[in-house]
C-alpha cells in the first residue's frame, strides 16, 4: 500500500471528501481511517455503523479543566459525505483488484470515482437478473459463429467475484495476470484494458474461490450450448472437476486453430470482392451492402485471432463505391457522387459506412423498378380460357344446356340480354319448361325466382344485378 503523508491525508479529507478538521481527526483517531487504503476493508455494513456512531454523544476532555472528560456535541458530517464515501470505497478496492497503486492523485479525481461507481452499479444490477441465456451451436450457426456469440455472452454476464468483473475473464489467452499496470492519463483505465470492464477481463486473478464458481457456469453453458453436435464429446474430460476455461481452450485448439480463422478471413475478403451493378432484379443494393456489413464483422472476429488489419469506416466506404463503379443508372451515380463529397469526419457519408449505405439505397435501381412494377400490377386476373374441346380433359361442358343456353363465356352486355331473354321465355312457358327456366334463372343470379314472374321485364332487384 501507498504511504501518504500528512498533508496528502489532510486534504484528501478536507478538500476532497468536504470534512471539517474536527470531523477528520474523528475518522482518523476514533474509527482509525488514516487513509483510502484502509478502505479496502469497508463495505456497505461498515459504513453504516460508522453513520450511526456520528449521531451518538461522546466524551473528551475539556479546555481549560484539567483534563476532566465533559459531553461533546455529536460529530456532523454533511450528508453528501456518505455518497462520497461509499464510491470512494469502491474506486479503492477496484484499483486494487487491478492491481493499481492507490495514490492521492488518482482517489481525488471525483468525476473518475463517480464513473467507476456508476459501471460497477451497473454490473450489480445485472449480477441481480442473473446469467442471460447462453448461445447454441446449431445447424445454421458454425462453430466459429458460436464462438464469437459465446465471447459476447461472456463479456456481458457478470462473475461471482466481488470485483463484479465480466465472466470473460475466464477466457483470455493468458491466465497470469500482467505486470502492474499504470492508469492512462487522466483516465480511470490502463491502456492495455482500454476500459473498466477491460481491465477487470484482463486483471482479475485466476486463484480465487470466485474463479471456480465461474468456472462452473462457462462448462454449463458449453453443454447446454454445444449438445448434440460433434463437438459434445469434447467436453467429457472437463464435466468431472467441472473445468470450464479448460474445455473453452481444448475446443479452440482443436476446431478453432488459425486456420479456420484463416479460411473466415479468405470467405469475408472474397465477399468483399464482389461487385455490384444493379443489372440482376433479384439483387438490391440493400442485399449487397448487407453482405458487405456481414463480411466486415466477420472479420473484425478474424483480427482477434490471427493478424488482420480491420479497415477503418473512410475505407469500408472507399471500398463499397470501388465495387459499384459499374452500375450506369444515373439516379444512382447521383448518390455515390454525394457520397463521395460529404467528407465531414463526424457527419460525412464518405467517413462513415452505415451512412453511406443508406443514403444510396434511396437511389438503388433495382428496388425502384420492382416498386414502379408493383403500382402497375393489375388487380384483376386473366381469362385462361373462353373455349372447351367437347368437355373432355377439363371438365368443362359445351354446346347446350337444358334450358337452351349456349354454355360459353359472356361478357356484362351478353349476360343482361340473356337473363332478360330468359324471362321473357319463362312468361311464354308452363309446367316443367317454366320451371327450368326459372330454375337457370336461379342459378345464375343466386336467388329464388318464384314461377309466377309475370311479364318478360327484369324486376328491379334483377336489373341491379345485371347492371353490377
Amino acid at each position: 500500500m501507498v504511504a501518504w503523508t500528512n498533508n496528502a491525508v489532510n486534504h484528501y479529507w478536507q478538500t476532497t471528501m468536504g470534512l471539517t478538521a474536527e470531523a477528520k481527526d474523528w475518522l482518523t483517531t476514533v474509527q482509525g481511517i488514516l487513509n483510502p487504503g484502509h478502505f479496502l476493508e469497508m463495505d456497505d455494513d461498515t459504513i453504516l455503523q460508522i453513520n450511526r456512531q456520528t449521531n451518538r454523544m461522546r466524551y473528551g476532555p475539556a479546555p481549560n479543566e484539567g483534563g476532566n472528560l465533559v459531553q461533546l456535541m455529536p460529530i456532523i458530517l454533511p450528508a453528501a459525505f456518505w455518497s462520497k464515501l461509499k464510491k470512494s470505497v469502491q474506486a479503492a478496492k477496484h484499483y486494487n483488484w487491478i492491481d493499481v497503486p492507490i495514490t492521492p492523485g488518482i482517489m481525488a479525481l471525483e468525476p473518475h470515482v463517480n464513473e467507476l461507481s456508476m459501471v460497477l452499479n451497473i454490473q450489480d444490477e445485472k449480477r441481480s437478473s442473473g446469467l442471460t441465456l447462453a448461445p447454441k451451436c446449431g445447424k445454421h450457426i458454425t462453430f466459429l459463429e458460436y464462438l464469437s456469440l459465446l465471447e459476447v455472452w461472456l463479456a456481458d454476464n457478470v462473475s461471482s467475484h466481488p470485483s463484479k468483473a465480466p465472466l470473460a475473464y475466464l477466457a483470455r489467452d493468458n491466465a497470469a495476470v500482467p505486470d502492474a499496470a499504470v492508469l492512462v492519463h487522466n483516465q480511470v483505465y490502463t491502456a492495455e484494458g482500454g476500459s473498466i470492464l477491460g481491465d477487470l477481463t484482463l486483471r482479475l486473478t485466476h486463484n480465487n474461490a470466485a474463479f471456480n464458481e465461474d468456472s462452473k457456469r462457462l462448462l454449463s453453458a458449453l453443454v447446454n450450448g454445444l449438445s448434440n453436435t460433434e463437438y459434445a464429446s469434447t467436453l467429457e474430460p472437463f464435466k468431472p472437476t467441472w473445468d470450464g476455461r479448460g474445455a473453452l481452450i481444448r475446443l479452440k485448439a482443436q476446431f478453432a486453430g488459425d486456420q479456420m480463422w484463416l479460411d473466415l478471413k479468405n470467405s469475408s475478403e472474397n465477399t468483399l470482392a464482389r461487385s455490384w451493378n444493379g443489372s440482376n432484379p433479384s439483387i438490391t443494393f440493400a442485399t449487397w451492402a448487407n453482405t458487405r456489413r456481414q463480411a466486415h464483422t466477420k472479420l473484425v472476429q478474424c483480427s482477434s485471432h490471427i493478424n488482420y488489419q480491420v479497415m477503418t469506416e473512410p475505407t469500408k466506404v472507399e471500398s463499397m463505391l470501388k465495387h459499384v463503379s459499374e452500375c450506369k443508372d444515373p439516379n444512382f451515380l447521383a448518390g455515390v457522387a454525394s457520397v463521395k463529397q460529404s467528407s465531414d469526419p463526424d457527419t460525412g457519408l464518405s467517413t462513415d459506412f452505415e451512412r453511406a449505405v443508406a443514403c444510396l439505397t434511396k437511389f438503388c435501381p433495382v428496388a425502384d423498378s420492382a416498386m414502379k412494377s408493383h403500382k402497375r400490377r393489375k388487380t384483376t386476373a386473366n381469362i385462361g380460357s373462353m373455349t372447351a374441346a367437347n368437355g373432355q380433359g377439363n371438365g368443362l361442358k359445351c354446346g347446350i344446356g337444358k334450358s337452351g343456353v349456349h354454355l360459353r363465356w359472356y361478357t356484362k352486355e351478353e349476360y343482361s340480354q340473356l337473363i332478360s331473354g330468359l324471362l321473357a321465355k319463362a312468361a311464354t312457358e308452363s309446367g316443367k319448361e317454366k320451371e327450368a327456366t326459372l330454375s337457370c334463372i336461379s342459378s345464375m343470379i343466386g336467388t329464388d325466382v318464384v314461377a309466377e314472374t309475370p311479364t318478360s321485364t327484369p324486376p328491379a332487384f334483377l336489373q341491379r344485378i345485371v347492371q353490377n
